[in-house]
């Protein structure tokens, strides 16, 4: 009853939270988790009421933040990258259906490519001339160094096609069959109300507009906590 009586504060607090963290890709991935619950608790009806009310708040809030806050809610930038980096990720497949290897994409690949600073259009790029060997590129030129052409980090912006870029076409599949076989277990057949499908689905949503899986403390902990609650066959 307690867990009850606070549950709309606690709800209220991790949206606030969740916004402040400015993530798109996480408030996407919470209101697919919101849907599923309320589709599992609510009669039809008021399952179609409740979550149009939410859609209509939600709408509300988008539009104020773009006519207040423009650069937060849009953040040109990121959007772009989000929509160009995936396309060159597939590219990049297609080029090479066999993979090119482990590390060669996603953040791990920071550790073997040049440190590069992308700019926009017409900004001035002066501020780094005494950094030689930092790698900047004002829109799709690369304006220094000017004597050797830049390694920058393969960066999909989409776990599924960093898997593709890595490990090819077979890998990608299979890892495609293994987070839809561990779904399908912790949502269908085990007890979704633990939390842990939950928690698997919502990082798997995710992992379309970013590198989900990989943080080392998120991916232990879901993958460890799901095979704990796997039913046992």
């Amino acid at each position: 009853k307690v867990i009850g009586d606070w549950s709309l504060v606690i709800g209220a607090f991790v949206v606030f939270t969740m916004l402040m963290t400015l993530s798109r890709s996480a408030l996407l991935a919470a209101a697919v988790l919101v849907t599923l619950v309320l589709w599992k608790q609510l009669p039809r009806k008021k399952f179609f009421q409740f979550v149009g009310v939410l859609f209509v708040a939600s709408l509300f809030v988008a539009v104020a933040s773009y006519f207040t806050v423009p650069e937060v809610a849009v953040r040109a930038a990121s959007t772009a990258g989000h929509i160009s980096r995936p396309i060159e990720a597939v590219r990049s497949i297609v080029a090479k259906p066999l993979g090119y290897g482990l590390g060669t994409a996603g953040p791990a690949s920071n550790r073997v490519s040049d440190t590069c600073v992308h700019l926009e259009e017409g900004s001035d790029s002066t501020w780094a001339q005494d950094r030689p060997e930092l790698c900047v590129f004002v829109g799709s030129t690369q304006v220094q160094p000017e004597d050797r052409e830049c390694r920058c980090p393969v960066l999909p912006e989409n776990w599924y096609l960093q898997m593709g870029v890595e490990l090819g076409v077979v890998g990608l599949l299979l890892y495609f069959m293994l987070i839809g076989v561990v779904s399908y277990w912790l949502l269908v057949i085990g007890n979704w109300r633990s939390g842990v499908g939950l928690a698997f689905l919502g990082i798997s949503i995710a992992a379309l507009f970013l590198h989900a899986w990989e943080d080392a403390a998120v991916a232990y902990t879901v993958w460890l906590l799901s095979a704990i609650t796997l039913p046992k066959q």
